[in-house]
């Protein structure tokens, strides 16, 4: 069953309803109640003269509950109708004369068709609560899709995402959208400003073609976050996952080096041990996150906060001179990696026709030893130290300005700052020692970049049956700044 695009943005979606009696027929004026059983909103409308009522802009936290009702029939409620972004949904009702047999059909949910032409993977709340996502990272989700790869580079050491493209396309040509606003990072376009915990996602979605024009400005793919509510209902959750260092080998047998089918391959007979990259890698993950209403059926709040602490060593050569050696002649450096990520939403209903959603994100982390630069024959006074810091801030306000005019307007402000910061944990002249043992020390590349983004967008919708038209605009204003550049600026030559 192919439908029609209605009335819905991309962190929100749109029921149609239609109604016929026993014979077919349509079955207008016929009262519509659709009511979100976990915050209590409700939405009416009556269906026009061919039996059909759309109702638009519909939030995606909850289960939904469909009433359609009128003088001298009879219908069945349909129940636990749960909601996809950007996707409409089609419930035909048959009303019978009081006492007869009723009958409800749905199209179009997510248990049903898919009823758009998005091509992509979408995962759901409970789906992403029950799958292993290595390190948390949201941006590893793609790759739960073969359409995606992972990109070239270390994205997870620099920039504290995973890199993931399709198709031809380039890392740097995804468009992040956060709640219906962009997410991009404006100033190397290489991931989202401000890192969403996994713990307050109600759906995300990456697309790989067929953008409607909410993402109309991208030459790659497309991932859409649409983020929890809270509910009248109190619910929280916290997890731990924690990888001990203690228990892991420091070094491995050389056995296994050459493989027997091979009898040309010979084991160095300096070759006492192996030895891997960090090792130990000690990991610990902590996660919360609560709803609760404030006022029910009215305010509701919803907060989610991880933090990840990893401690990575790396093993110098022992050819390495004293010098460049800590004073006790320690050959094990241990890399730091710190990040906290936060999100607080509250949404109000302002009158049974406007609702406002408020949310704050706060993500930092820093890296001292990003992609294991010290290590073997590269001293410790080749360290940087590598930072990323956002907050950012949007406020969606939803209008029912009439049964079939529905308004988004979304305001939303980026602050990236740093957006990349390199510094050298002892500055000075790099250069690499020449000879029979090579070795590289110094460092001098620094940098502190910052990319700050206002936007503002607006979605108006008017529905009439089946028929829905769509205007929108999207304005962002973009500035960047700070010193240094992508690497670092070497200050020392």
């Amino acid at each position: 069953m192919a439908l029609p695009a209605f009335a819905q943005t991309p962190n929100t979606a749109a029921l149609v309803v239609a109604g016929v009696d026993q014979t077919g027929a349509a079955v207008g004026d016929a009262r519509v109640r659709v009511i979100n059983r976990e915050t209590g909103a409700t939405r009416d409308a009556v269906s026009n003269s061919g039996g059909v009522a759309t109702v638009g802009a519909l939030p995606l936290t909850g289960t939904y509950t469909i009433n359609v009702s009128k003088a001298g029939f009879t219908a069945d409620d349909v129940t636990d109708l749960t909601l996809r972004a950007q996707e409409t949904a089609t419930v035909k009702v048959t009303l019978v004369a009081t006492g007869g047999k009723t009958e409800v059909v749905v199209y179009g949910t997510t248990q049903g068709v898919r009823a758009d032409a998005q091509i992509g993977v979408r995962l759901d709340s409970a789906t992403i609560d029950e799958t292993p996502i290595p390190g948390r990272k949201v941006t590893t989700l793609p790759l739960f899709n073969s359409a995606f790869r992972q990109g070239k580079g270390t994205g997870d050491l620099f920039v504290n995402a995973t890199y993931f493209i399709t198709g031809g396309g380039s890392r740097r040509t995804t468009t992040f959208m956060l709640d219906g606003a962009s997410n991009d990072e404006g100033w190397g376009r290489q991931t989202m400003l401000a890192t969403v915990p996994l713990g307050a996602i109600q759906e995300f979605a990456v697309l790989t073609n067929a953008f409607s024009a909410e993402f109309g400005w991208t030459a790659g793919p497309a991932m859409n976050i649409v983020t929890k509510s809270g509910t009248n209902n109190v619910h929280g959750e916290a997890l731990y996952m924690g990888r001990p260092g203690k228990m892991q080998a420091k070094t491995f047998s050389t056995k296994g080096f050459c493989a027997p089918e091979v009898p040309t391959c010979v084991t160095p007979s300096t070759l006492v041990a192996i030895n891997p990259a960090d090792t130990p890698d000690v990991l610990n993950q902590y996660s919360l996150s609560i709803g609760a209403p404030i006022v029910k059926d009215k305010t509701f709040f919803f907060v989610t906060a991880d933090y990840t602490l990893q401690d990575r060593t790396t093993f110098l050569s022992p050819t390495l001179p004293s010098f460049v050696l800590p004073p006790d002649g320690n050959l094990e450096y241990v890399g730091n990696y710190r990040q906290t990520l936060a999100q607080a939403r509250v949404d109000h209903r302002l009158a049974p026709s406007h609702s406002l959603m408020a949310r704050v994100n706060f993500d930092k982390f820093y890296d001292t030893n990003p992609n294991d630069a010290v290590a073997g024959t590269s001293a410790p006074t080749v360290a940087r130290k590598y930072s990323r810091q956002s907050v950012t801030g949007q406020v969606n306000l939803t209008s029912v300005l009439g049964p079939t005019l529905v308004n988004e307007a979304r305001v939303a402000y980026l602050n990236g700052d740093p957006v990349t910061k390199w510094e050298a944990q002892e500055l000075s002249t790099t250069y690499s020692r020449a000879g029979s043992v090579p070795f590289t020390i110094g460092q001098s590349r620094v940098s502190d970049l910052y990319g700050r983004q206002a936007q503002f967008s607006d979605t108006l919708s008017w529905s009439r049956g089946r028929h829905t038209v769509r205007f929108g605009t999207s304005l962002v204003h973009h500035t960047s700044g700070g010193f240094g550049n992508e690497p670092g600026f070497a200050v020392l030559g």
